[in-house]
């Protein structure tokens, strides 16, 4: 049990440490007036949008429900895309099977009896002799 006490206070001077790091460090950042002038931007636009929903919840609500429908259905089209893609890739796989086939289908066409056969395919010229 003593020892568990004592992980409390190490941790809690690693968490001290930890937090006096980040002042020491935000406090050295705002030296750049850049960063001063965005840090200042960015706490004004956060504190109007409290403010904003403070004063009026239900707008907040309704364009928080505005942003979850859109984003729902920015889903719903990213999911549709990937089932297109996904199929043509199916497709696409079956191609070089179908070439395959046709290919040994030419091929026993041509080997069969050592001709190509003139009337299925309408000429003549090949089975003539010079």
């Amino acid at each position: 049990m003593e020892n568990v006490g004592q992980g409390y206070r190490t941790n809690s001077k690693l968490l001290r440490g930890l937090m006096y790091g980040a002042l020491a460090g935000g406090m050295i950042a705002m030296f750049d007036r850049n960063t001063r002038l965005s840090f200042m931007d960015g706490s004004g636009r956060t504190f109007r949008g409290m403010k904003s929903f403070l004063t009026n919840p239900l707008e907040g609500i309704t364009k928080m429900g505005e942003y979850s429908s859109r984003l729902r259905s920015q889903i719903e089209e990213i999911s549709e895309d990937i089932n297109f893609i996904s199929e043509k890739v199916d497709e696409l796989k079956e191609v070089p099977i179908q070439v395959a086939e046709v290919v040994m289908e030419t091929k026993d066409v041509f080997t069969h009896d050592g001709s190509v056969p003139s009337a299925q395919y309408g000429n003549k010229a090949l089975h003539s002799t010079h």
